[in-house]
């Protein structure tokens, strides 16, 4: 029995939406799109982050009992096969199409077809985890089945766009080459990845034991992880602080001003390791108070520049502060083409609500012109004009660099 809920969504479709839109945040989910045909969806969620497009189809079929001659194959065909349907139907009406709507209107815009990278998901719910599921290409390109207690583990342990993406692409180019994979469960395959330095090992045929996941997760370098991570959710939340602003309609200052999306698409491609460390930055300039400005590279080879102000400093002035500082660090990192500013209010006086100015600076050419503008910056304004450097080394199991600089 499949239960029907008050807006059409079935109980396994409001499930996997609740835990994508954890994952992507808001303003790169959208359950049940459609696309020219307002009477058709695609697909049951789609996750658009340029360049990635991710298609999900989710099925809830009781699975008939063992007695009943061919339960399993029923099932197969209700709940995999028809989810093989709708994913192959939904990338081919994608191919003609530019952007996605819900039915409330909002928009999603695709990337152009020759950038896409996609994947295709499908939730299996109903097996009780008693059916194995094959994964691969069922001839229309690679499809990852999961079912119902893998699939939240998935988005929970991979919870960006990035981390994902990567994590489905190592996979598919796994079992594409013909290697023979043995694994009961997703996240015993997922628990290798993670403890291999996101890779998987290399050689013709990988067994993945069965405990596995829960020898990973009982570990203490796991812990340590996820503690480290608790930071990093900051970054999370001014996206989503932001994001809630912009779709109201309530942003009033983004550079340029109908771009805002594009900087919190870059900021949400950051993975979560990144943000573990931009985070940091980011509430030591708005929280700390001792230190107004900073300019931090992130892994990704993108420059963001933190700008925090006390509470009452006119924003036209905060804005211009921004975008001067926002050029000193594309200086100062000659080999970055985009660079991000976000300035706010400092919130060391605990008092609510916050303003968020958000800049994007691209620039592959660096001329003379350019130099002569940064040195007078520094020399009229003071505007990182002697910058204390330092790297620092961050583990993952608490090994990579960032440079940071502030003034």
């Amino acid at each position: 029995m499949v239960l029907k809920m008050a807006n059409g969504t079935n109980k396994a479709e409001e499930f996997v939406t609740a835990h994508c839109d954890r994952t992507f945040l808001s303003l790169w989910g959208m359950a049940n799109p459609f696309g020219d045909d307002p009477g058709k969806e695609l697909c049951d969620y789609i996750v658009v982050c340029d360049p990635d497009v991710i298609i999900f189809s989710v099925k809830e079929v009781g699975l008939t009992p063992k007695a009943e001659p061919h339960g399993v194959e029923r099932w197969l065909r209700k709940a995999v096969d028809n989810s093989l349907k709708q994913i192959y139907g939904a990338e081919r009406a994608l191919a003609c199409l530019d952007r996605v709507k819900d039915r409330r209107g909002r928009v999603i815009n695709l990337p152009a077809s020759q950038k896409r990278q996609l994947h295709r998901i499908a939730v299996a719910f109903g097996s009780g985890g008693h059916v194995p599921l094959a994964m691969g290409d069922f001839g229309h390109g690679f499809v990852h089945i999961m079912e119902e207690r893998s699939f939240p583990t998935l988005l929970r342990e991979l919870d960006t766009i990035s981390d994902l993406s990567a994590y489905l692409t190592h996979k598919a180019a796994l079992i594409e080459a013909n290697r023979r994979v043995f694994f009961s469960g997703e996240e015993n395959l997922l628990a290798l990845y993670l403890s291999g330095n996101r890779a998987l090992p290399p050689g013709d045929v990988l067994f993945v034991d069965e405990d596995f996941w829960r020898a990973f997760t009982d570990s203490r370098e796991y812990k340590a992880r996820r503690e480290a991570d608790r930071a990093s959710y900051a970054w999370d939340n001014v996206i989503e602080y932001v994001t809630k602003d912009l779709q109201k309609g309530d942003l009033l200052y983004a550079d340029p001003p109908d771009e805002a999306e594009r900087v919190l698409r870059v900021m949400a491609r950051e993975d979560r390791l990144c943000r573990r460390f931009l985070g940091e930055s980011l509430s030591e300039v708005l929280l700390g108070g001792r230190v107004r400005s900073r300019m931090v590279q992130s892994m990704s080879g993108v420059v963001y520049v933190f700008l925090g102000l006390p509470r009452g400093e006119d924003r036209q002035y905060r804005i211009a502060e921004l975008g001067l500082r926002c050029k000193v660090a594309r200086g100062q990192f000659r080999d970055a083409i985009t660079v991000v500013g976000i300035a706010s209010e400092r919130g060391d006086d605990r008092k609510p609500g916050l303003s968020f100015d958000l800049l994007l600076l691209e620039q592959a050419e660096w001329t003379d012109a350019d130099e002569q503008q940064v040195v007078r910056i520094k020399e009229e304004l003071g505007f990182f004009s002697n910058p204390e450097t330092s790297s620092r080394r961050v583990d993952e199991y608490p090994k990579a660099d960032a440079e940071t600089e502030s003034s």
